[in-house]
C-alpha cells in the first residue's frame, strides 16, 4: 500500500509538467480539439479549452515558466472553478485510506514484534 501510495505521488508529479501536451491529449480525448474556447458549447469544454489557449499563448511568449509548476496552486487566486479545484485535491482524500492502513499494519507489525521478543 505503500508503494502504491508513492506511486500516486509520483504520477501526480509528473501530470504538473507537461501542461500543454496534456492540455492537447485531454482536447483530443474529450473531442474538442479543434475547437476554440469561443465556439465551445459546454462549461467543461470552453474551461478546458481557455486553459488550452492560454498555455499555448503563455509558453510561446515565456517557455521557463513551466519548468516545475503546478498549474492549480492557488486555485482561488488564479480564478479556476471550485469543481476543478475539487478534483485537484481529491487525491488527499482518497490517499487518507492507504496511508491509514499502512499506519494500521505497521502498528500490527510492531506489536508483534515486541510480544515475540
Amino acid at each position: 500500500m505503500t508503494w502504491l501510495f508513492i506511486f500516486g505521488l509520483v504520477i501526480s508529479g509528473a501530470t504538473a509538467m507537461p501542461l500543454t501536451i496534456e492540455l492537447d491529449l485531454l482536447a483530443k480525448w474529450f473531442g474538442i480539439a479543434a475547437q476554440t474556447s469561443g465556439t465551445a458549447t459546454s462549461e467543461l469544454a470552453r474551461w478546458l479549452l481557455t486553459v488550452r489557449e492560454t498555455l499555448h499563448e503563455t509558453g510561446a511568449k515565456h517557455p521557463f515558466l513551466f519548468y516545475g509548476t503546478d498549474w492549480l496552486a492557488f486555485g482561488g487566486l488564479r480564478g479556476i472553478p471550485v469543481w476543478w479545484r475539487l478534483i485537484d485535491c481529491s487525491f488527499g482524500v482518497f490517499g487518507f485510506v492507504p496511508l491509514w492502513l499502512c499506519r494500521r499494519w505497521s502498528r500490527e507489525l510492531e506489536t508483534k514484534t515486541v510480544s515475540s521478543a
